[in-house]
């Protein structure tokens, strides 16, 4: 039997737990210069290792041996951790906007936009695998994912989801410089939406997305949380969040975050 493969990805630094800066670092603005409105300039990114907003490092760490899939992260910011299971099919939701079965089939989707680095450790190359997306070997048209978070928000009896769009977009800003923006976020919050109530929730809940210039991984992701809840430092000042009690509430929502 061929024993798990581990890969480690250390981004030398100290690890030390920070609050979100305001602003960035002169790094950070060396990446966020480098990156294009298309993905002629994802070298760029590459390139950096990655660096939280307080110019602290971080240290991400993977295990893709196992028929269980379970990938794990850790950022130096606030000592956030993510953890997402992929091996369960009801951690797992999607929107095809591409079929009839499509949240926003009566809009208009963004482009399919290939991840160009799916052999990568990085965590976009995990999202990336997760939407099905081209540039991993799936064969997404469109649409969006939702999945499980097993880190606690503050204050809720049932953990978060996370909701991506299959196509690779790396944050709300260049979200919002696609066509079809506004029926992509409709997608997402009510995938999110639905996956969060399917776990047992009953209520309101908070919707958000991390600020562009406070974003750790670099492919678009909605969070959702109960309503009374905190997540990473959300709501506040470093995100976009919205209340949601009813699918009603998502066009409403989608056309506020795409301006």
């Amino acid at each position: 039997m061929t024993p798990r493969r581990i890969v480690a990805v250390l981004f030398l630094g100290p690890m030390v737990a920070m609050p979100h800066a305001t602003n960035s670092s002169p790094s950070e603005s060396a990446i966020n210069n480098g990156l294009s409105s298309d993905n002629s300039n994802l070298e760029t990114v590459a390139a950096f290792s990655r660096i939280s907003h307080s110019g602290t490092s971080e240290v991400h760490s993977f295990n893709t041996s196992s028929p269980e899939e379970i990938h794990s992260f850790n950022t130096s910011s606030q000592a956030e951790i993510h953890s997402f299971n992929t091996s369960s099919p009801a951690e797992v939701r999607s929107f095809d906007t591409s079929s009839s079965g499509g949240a926003a089939v009566d809009g208009q989707a963004i482009p399919m936009i290939p991840y160009l680095y799916p052999n990568d450790q990085r965590t976009e190359a995990i999202f990336c695998r997760k939407a099905g997306n081209p540039g991993c070997g799936g064969d997404a048209t469109g649409g969006v994912v939702t999945f499980g978070n097993i880190r606690q928000a503050q204050g809720c009896s049932i953990t978060p989801t996370v909701t991506i769009p299959r196509s690779f977009v790396r944050d709300i800003d260049r979200l919002r410089s696609l066509p079809g923006a506004a029926d992509t976020l409709v997608s997402m919050l009510i995938s999110g939406f639905e996956a969060y109530h399917a776990r047992g929730y009953a209520g309101e809940v908070l919707q958000c997305i991390h600020r562009a210039d406070h974003v750790s991984v670099r492919w678009l992701h909605l969070h959702t949380f109960c309503g009374s809840g905190r997540f990473e430092g959300m709501p506040g000042s470093i995100s976009q969040c919205a209340r949601m009690s009813s699918l009603d509430d998502a066009g409403r929502i989608a056309r506020e975050w795409a301006r």
